[in-house]
């Protein structure tokens, strides 16, 4: 049985799905730049290599604010169907409770902060470097 009352039920859904908004829009203007970039790139300005390297940094940056962007945008998904499902307050390692308070800050959390903690010491550095 969840609990968090239908308040707080209610204004982690409306936080979620503001903060989905927010991100479908941040996505739409960053491809719309990209496309604007794009075209500056293949008119016919001569640019030099500097010029060209910075676009390129451009580019792959605009890429990867997107792709973070995707990642929060699924987060959020999944955090609106364990929500729509009672589940968003129960931790996925332990079952344990999750706490309005954590949920209030960190909406699409899916653990307690106990487990949080230790996922944290044990996947430190885990994702890599791209170097």
């Amino acid at each position: 049985m969840p609990s968090l009352n239908q308040r707080q039920q209610n204004a982690l859904r409306k936080r979620l799905i503001e903060r989905r908004r927010q991100i479908v829009q941040d996505i739409r203007e960053a491809l719309a730049r990209s496309d604007a970039e794009l075209a500056a790139k293949l008119s016919d300005r001569v640019r030099d290599a500097g010029d060209e390297s910075v676009m390129d940094f451009l580019e792959a940056l605009d890429a990867a604010l997107v792709d973070r962007d995707v990642q929060e945008l699924r987060d959020i998904e999944a955090a609106l169907e364990r929500l729509e499902a009672g589940e968003i307050d129960r931790c996925a390692e332990c079952g344990a409770e999750i706490g309005f308070e954590r949920l209030q800050a960190f909406p699409t959390a899916t653990r307690c902060v106990q487990c949080q903690a230790v996922y944290e010491r044990t996947h430190a550095g885990s994702a890599g470097s791209s170097l």
